[in-house]
């Protein structure tokens, strides 16, 4: 039998259950999601394409290495590789590439006024969709 909860506790039940979800430590889940947030960012690197779908401006040189990979430095950097940038706390999971290991990350994925934006770093909403599984089942089993 499930537990019951008599009517007039409902309201602070309630409260509580939101308290506890305002001030759940995320943390542990949304490390769960840095590889699937890896995966989706080398699937931008494989499409060449933004995380949305769009293709890239074509190059302009003739250089023969894929856009974006001359050493493959970047897409390691932009995946949790070395150069990586990786913060977790209970509510905030922050990924991105040092500009101290790879200085033209930023210029690559935003443009300047001479290189076009290739925006890389970013990810679909499938990939959001799986973080979000990830965080409800977190919290379903923490509640």
């Amino acid at each position: 039998m499930a537990d019951s909860i008599d009517i007039l506790e409902l309201d602070s039940h309630l409260v509580g259950l939101v308290f506890r979800l305002e001030t759940m430590d995320l943390g542990p889940a949304l490390e769960m999601c840095k590889p699937i947030i890896a995966q989706g960012i080398a699937a931008n690197f494989e499409a060449r394409g933004t995380p949305g779908g769009t293709p890239w401006p074509p190059r302009v040189d003739n250089l023969p290495h894929p856009l974006l990979e001359k050493s493959g430095d970047m897409r390691l950097a932009a995946t949790g590789g070395p150069g990586s940038v990786s913060e977790t706390n209970d509510r905030e999971l922050i990924v991105g590439v040092s500009i101290d290991a790879i200085p033209y990350a930023g210029f690559q994925n935003r443009g300047t006024q001479r290189i076009p934006a290739r925006e890389y770093m970013g990810v679909n909403s499938g990939v959001l969709a799986e973080c979000d599984r990830i965080i409800a089942d977190y919290i379903e089993g923490t509640i």
